[in-house]
């Protein structure tokens, strides 16, 4: 197989992982409530094990700003949200009391999504960056990237049901992100070479909106479940953060 042909077999299962992930994400919701916060204690602890465990030391070592930039994308992310919320933003529309939530989604969802694309993006241009440097280790790059694929659409899908976000606007953010990793590794094999300093800060950036979406949003609102699951949850927020560590435990 060539190079470009694999690139084309990265964009198709990457686009087929990522839109399943939000799929069962929204079957599951939509069978069982429980099952809503069974996946948003997933996300949280899978999200929290890419930002602290992989991002962060992998954007530390092209930029000696990434812990600071992880700290000020945690702020960011808290002062956005707020600043959201006391500006009516994303209710400017219209608030009617017959208004149904999805027609103003929560600032929140739109947050989780850039800052999961932009993972994900990144992820692309690992991938094409192991791939100009063989064959090989692109394959071996490619593999631990696209595994990841079906959690990132799953995380995103349950935390935009559990703000009910509309099936059309889920869908649409679900495609974009799916897109992300193949146009990234597509973008870079031709264009780029490498990781670059900004890569670094924009890493960690992401990582701590990561850290701000899986504590301040995720694991809560799993924890509202009525009735109380605790153990459930807390046991699907392992299983997340073991899934996010894949990478490190088969080096």
């Amino acid at each position: 197989m060539s190079e470009k042909s694999f690139l084309w077999l990265i964009v198709i299962v990457s686009l087929s992982l990522g839109l399943s992930g939000s799929f069962l994400a929204m079957s599951l919701a939509k069978a069982k409530k429980s099952w809503l916060n069974l996946g948003l204690g997933f996300g949280s602890g899978f999200l929290l094990a890419i930002a602290i465990a992989e991002m962060l030391p992998e954007a530390a070592k092209v930029s000696e700003y990434a812990y600071l930039m992880a700290l000020l994308g945690f702020v960011f992310a808290y002062a956005l949200e707020h600043i959201f919320k006391a500006t009516g933003f994303f209710h400017s529309h219209g608030s009617d009391e017959d208004d149904h939530p999805e027609d103003h989604p929560e600032p929140m969802g739109f947050i989780a999504f850039f800052a999961i694309s932009f993972h994900s993006l990144i992820d692309g241009i690992a991938i094409a960056t192991a791939l100009l440097s063989s064959f090989r280790l692109g394959i071996f790059v490619a593999i631990a990237v696209i595994v990841h694929k079906l959690p990132d659409g799953f995380t995103l899908g349950s935390l935009l049901v559990a703000k009910e976000y509309s099936k059309k606007m889920l869908l649409g953010l679900s495609f974009v992100l799916a897109l992300a990793t193949p146009v990234g590794a597509i973008f870079s094999y031709y264009l780029l070479k490498g990781f670059s300093v900004n890569a670094g800060l924009f890493l960690g950036l992401s990582s701590g909106l990561f850290i701000y979406i899986s504590t301040a949003h995720m694991l809560p609102e799993a924890h509202h479940a009525k009735p109380p699951a605790h153990l459930q949850i807390s046991s699907s927020f392992i299983v997340g953060v073991i899934l996010g560590l894949g990478p490190l435990l088969i080096k």
